[in-house]
């Protein structure tokens, strides 16, 4: 059995998950970004192993334990797992070009966040997100 997953569909994978025999308990995904998501959304529901195979370093999402997804309008974040391996093959990471310099633009970024937001609410200029305070550690 096989599904196509969108941003208006999205809901879909909750049945998909009842009708599937997980006995083997592992899932792999193959791609970045959003394939990673739902990776780790299912790994997670279904207590599979997750194993990646990243296509390009665009993102850290192979590296982190929140998914994200969006439906029509709203992005929602997601506590989901970790893999339990990653997977990198060079020949396949250097065809993603340009997106590899984004990726590491990311994963800069991450080694400031918690620091950034703590400062942004200390000054008022926070977004007054409780997923972003509950974050902050105080």
């Amino acid at each position: 059995m096989s599904v196509i997953v969108t941003r208006e569909n999205l809901d879909i994978v909750y049945s998909f998950l009842k009708k599937i025999d997980f006995s083997h308990k592992r899932i792999l995904g193959i791609g970045t970004g959003s394939v990673f998501d739902l990776a780790k959304f299912v790994a997670k529901n279904t207590q599979s192993d997750l194993h990646l195979i990243p296509t390009a370093l665009s993102v850290n999402s192979f590296a982190t334990h929140r998914s994200s997804f969006f439906t029509k309008a709203a992005k929602r974040s997601e506590d989901t797992t970790i893999p339990s391996e990653v997977l990198f093959d060079v020949n396949i990471i250097k065809t993603a070009g340009i997106l590899n310099i984004s990726g590491l633009i990311e994963l800069a970024s991450t080694a400031t966040a918690q620091r950034d937001w703590q400062r942004a609410i200390e000054v008022g200029r926070d977004i007054n997100h409780p997923d972003i305070e509950n974050r902050v550690e105080k």
